[in-house]
């Protein structure tokens, strides 16, 4: 299966999961427990290797964009650097499916999971005009626990 498929399947998966969360339950909130269950579960050590791996490759992807920019930025420089980083914010989201929770972590790393897609739903409704409006990391929380509670240092951000 190529790359981009793999990707589409990843991210339908999710899509999946994700959507049928919402009609369970007594609220809109997921129950993690439950829907977790479908989550594979990886060793510690390898999760942190490959979660880093795949933060640093999205981290680099997004960035490449706006390093690009040309001064001052083009309208269409900063669309194109919003439409890469909506695209590589659901592909990671994704890809942590795939790849699976670390042993003993499953439901929390689905909370970020879900937490994660709602963030770049959120982003993504709004537009890129109020995206860059602001200086605003709509992210940081989410990155966050990906950093202090799963040791993914390679998701945190610069600057």
């Amino acid at each position: 299966m190529s790359t981009s498929l793999r990707t589409i399947a990843i991210a339908a998966s999710l899509a999946a999961v994700l959507g049928t969360t919402a009609a369970c339950g007594d609220d809109d909130k997921p129950t993690a427990a439950k829907e977790s269950a479908g989550i594979p579960t990886i060793p510690e050590a390898e999760f942190a290797k490959v979660g880093n791996e795949l933060c640093e490759a999205n981290g680099q992807a997004v960035a490449a964009n706006f390093e690009k920019f040309s001064s001052p930025p083009k309208p269409e420089e900063f669309q194109h650097a919003y439409d890469t980083m909506i695209k590589e914010s659901y592909k990671i989201v994704g890809q942590f499916l795939a790849l699976g929770a670390p042993e003993g972590k499953t439901a929390e790393f689905y909370d970020v999971l879900v937490e994660a897609q709602q963030v770049t739903e959120a982003v993504e409704a709004g537009g890129s005009e109020a995206f860059f409006a602001t200086e605003e990391d709509p992210w940081e929380d989410t990155v966050a626990v990906l950093v202090d509670d799963f040791g993914l240092t390679g998701c945190a951000h610069e600057g």
